[in-house]
């Protein structure tokens, strides 16, 4: 398999604007493909979902606005909806600045294949201060079956949650901690950059 780089969370609020304007005006996604649920999260009240793609929302029009949300599913979903460079990553955030706006999260994921990074090497790096950043604390963190022993999961995370943050994790082992069987790769490391 091939290194790839791609957005794997993306969330952001639209004020003043209906929920409906958001779904075919900015996603160009029509109504009629997603389903009203009248539950929410975050004190909203209401969503529109088509799949994993979620469009939250108040049901009288307030200042929380509209919280569109593509977590990792969402966005592979939103990418099937996207017709060529028409309609692409750069064409939605252009859409979505002739709006008021807050991005609150964007995740951009790189997925190694090629052994060219790994969570061991780069935590030994972090602790003999190797590692140049502006960030002041990194984080390991090891999941392990607790009858054997067997490692199923390790992050190496620099800097703060809520501000800029790398986090690079065994791919590979979290989908074979699930069960699941990756035959065409043995190794996958994932190094994300969360804004």
């Amino acid at each position: 398999m091939d290194n790839s780089l791609r957005i794997d969370y993306f969330t952001v609020t639209v004020k003043d604007v209906p929920p409906e304007e958001v779904l075919e005006e900015i996603l160009l996604i029509p109504q009629d493909k997603f389903t009203l649920n009248v539950w929410g999260i975050n004190k909203y009240q209401r969503h529109y979902a088509c799949s994993d793609i979620k469009v939250y929302f108040n049901q009288v029009l307030d200042k929380m606005g509209v919280y569109l949300e593509l977590k990792g599913q969402g966005c592979r979903q939103y990418e099937e909806f996207m017709a060529g460079n028409a309609n692409n990553w750069v064409a939605l955030v252009t859409r979505l600045y002739r709006y008021q706006v807050n991005f609150t999260r964007i995740d951009i994921a790189n997925d190694i294949y090629d052994k060219a990074l790994s969570v061991q090497t780069l935590y030994a790096y972090c602790k003999r201060g190797l590692c140049i950043t502006r960030a002041q604390y990194m984080d390991y963190h090891e999941r392990s079956i607790l009858e054997t022993g067997e490692r199923v999961g390790e992050t190496v995370t620099i800097g703060a949650r809520g501000s800029q943050q790398w986090c690079v994790y065994n791919k590979l082992m979290e989908q074979k901690g699930k069960g699941k069987v990756l035959d065409e790769t043995n190794a996958w490391v994932r190094a994300e950059l969360r804004c």
